[in-house]
């Protein structure tokens, strides 16, 4: 039973990318001004796939890894394990204030 609770536990880290028990979940875009790294893990910087940010494209936003972070996670389509992270000054955060995703 431990196992099956670890494994669930890691299961979900990897899925929603999300490391941080201050996670602060916010709706918006972000859109890239400049090319970086879009990471599984902004603690590591495990890059599955080594995928990039594209300047001028708009990602969907999930959160931040903390209130006023430096890293938001975004939704990069297609990509293996489509929820990473991103440098916040690698583009422009826009927010629709209280408005959470689902």
């Amino acid at each position: 039973m431990r196992n099956a609770m670890i494994a669930i536990g890691v299961g979900f880290s990897i899925a929603y990318g999300s490391e941080s028990g201050a996670f602060e979940p916010l709706a918006g875009e972000f859109v890239a001004t400049r090319s970086g790294a879009a990471v599984q893990s902004n603690r590591t910087g495990a890059n599955p796939g080594r995928i990039k940010l594209r300047v001028d494209r708009t990602y969907p936003v999930a959160g931040l890894n903390k209130p006023d972070g430096e890293y938001v996670q975004i939704t990069i389509a297609g990509a293996e394990l489509e929820r990473r992270w991103a440098e916040r000054n690698c583009g422009r955060l826009s927010t629709e204030p209280g408005h959470r995703p689902p």
